[in-house]
């Protein structure tokens, strides 16, 4: 009987993110062509315009993240943001297909797609430690920024030749459909409670160690075992000027 291929939960995590990773840079690839393609070829400020106001909107945001992780958690927050990142790219790039309005479509639509942006990019390395199960978040993060590194250059790719070949709507739908793996995966494998309690032990593991070099590091091996010989000796003719004193 054949045995079922079963992806640890953590590799699973890296293969979506890096395919959104493409995603975004196919969509952006996309974004710009038809800002640029909307001005007959030489829309250089417009296409300025479209990314200033999706930063912006990104910046804003970023300043309300903080309040709705903490009311619905951050797992939550990143796994509808992403759902909302798929839901509107794709429609996005069904639109830029079928109008010939694309510049109006793109400044619309940027403040959504700017406020997705931000609060996906605050709390994506939480996420990332979370799935990971690292006890460094630096380690968790160069382990993504690999299949990101990976991911982007296949959304590169893949994004030069959607725009000389076809449609620049149609990059933008590639952006939608290639988040959706991401989605349905943090909507349907959240990172278990045995991977926060391994954390948690191994965060527990590397404190202990930590005190136990620093008493080892003491003379006598203990932090405040001083016998009464080893006060200054200020403080002992101060001990012995006062009881003198009548």
């Amino acid at each position: 009987m054949a045995q079922r291929l079963s992806i640890p939960v953590s590799t699973g995590y890296l293969i979506v993110s890096g395919l959104a990773i493409a995603g975004t840079l196919v969509g952006q690839l996309g974004a710009t062509s038809a800002t640029t393609y909307a001005a007959n070829g030489s829309g250089g400020v417009e296409t300025g315009i479209y990314l200033a106001i999706l930063l912006v909107f990104a910046a804003l945001s970023t300043a309300y993240v903080g309040r709705i992780t903490h009311r619905w958690g951050r797992l939550r927050v990143f796994s509808t943001a992403q759902v909302g990142v798929a839901v509107s790219w794709s429609i996005l790039g069904v639109v830029e297909i079928i109008t010939s309005e694309s510049l109006l479509v793109m400044w619309l639509a940027a403040p959504v797609l700017g406020v997705l942006f931000g609060v996906t990019t605050i709390v994506s390395p939480f996420v990332t430690h979370a799935y990971l199960s690292q006890t460094s978040l630096t380690v968790s993060m160069a382990r993504r920024n690999i299949a990101a590194g990976v991911g982007a250059m296949f959304g590169a790719s893949l994004g030069g030749v959607l725009i000389h070949a076809t449609d620049p709507g149609v990059g933008i739908l590639a952006n939608g459909l290639l988040t959706i793996p991401l989605a349905v995966f943090l909507l349907a494998r959240p990172p278990g409670t045995n991977t926060r309690r391994s954390t948690e032990h191994a965060e527990l593991r590397s404190g202990s160690r930590g005190i136990a070099a620093v008493q080892s590091s003491t003379p006598s091996g203990r932090l405040f075992d001083r016998e009464p010989h080893d006060l200054p000796r200020a403080h002992v003719r101060h001990d012995r000027s006062d009881s003198q004193r009548p």
